[in-house]
């Protein structure tokens, strides 16, 4: 939403309004080659689980909990935010290792789906995007942007320079900050340098910059 990621507490912190949402599928396969096959499941599930209307007890035996809730907050802050007139954007993206590009009947059946799912809501724009191995291997090669949510107790303040900000919270969110789910330290918010080794950097403050 607005280019922040929503995480599971958003509903806490949802503005009155918001200028655009983003919900981005991603069907990651270890295969050599695209398959209409995978394209028509995508056609048979997507649009039922972003129904705004959907019946829950009906999806629940055959699909994953996971994808359950994580649909279930997006169509969540579809309804929060609907009187803003939100532009939202619907991205699928089919990625493999494979050599080509797709056959001409993966991309017609990859049509129909982003069709079908722009009608999810009045004004939807659907797109389907298709990653092959070069196209992976390129976008791996540009590096992974590290994206984590602190709460604050107060307003932060920027600093004098204009380079970073000042900010009071309390020390468990900040364990949050900085852990993963599995409460490893995500080498991945401090300097670069401590990301390719395996020693803890011996400061925890984190370098990030917005």
């Amino acid at each position: 939403m607005d280019e922040r990621y929503i995480t599971a507490d958003a509903h806490q912190f949802l503005p009155s309004r918001a200028g655009k949402i983003e919900l981005v599928v991603l069907q990651a396969k270890n295969a050599s080659g695209y398959q209409e096959s995978v394209i028509e499941r995508l056609h048979l599930h997507l649009p039922a689980l972003l129904d705004m209307g959907r019946e829950e007890e009906d999806l629940v035996p055959h699909t994953n909990a996971k994808l359950l809730e994580q649909t279930r907050r997006f169509l969540h802050i579809l309804e929060e935010l609907a009187s803003s007139f939100p532009q939202v954007h619907i991205k699928v993206i089919y990625a493999n290792k494979s050599a080509e590009t797709p056959h001409p009947n993966v991309k017609a059946k990859g049509d129909r789906l982003r069709r079908e799912l722009a009608k999810i809501t009045c004004g939807t724009r659907a797109d389907l995007e298709y990653l092959n191995a070069a196209d992976l291997r390129e976008r791996t090669a540009r590096g992974a942007k590290a994206v984590a949510q602190l709460v604050f107790t107060e307003t932060p303040m920027s600093t004098s320079l204009a380079e970073g900000y000042v900010c009071l919270a309390r020390l468990d969110e900040y364990y949050h900050f900085i852990t993963s789910d599995n409460e490893a330290l995500r080498l991945e918010l401090f300097e670069s340098k401590y990301a390719t080794t395996r020693d803890p950097p011996p400061s925890t403050t984190p370098s990030v910059r917005p």
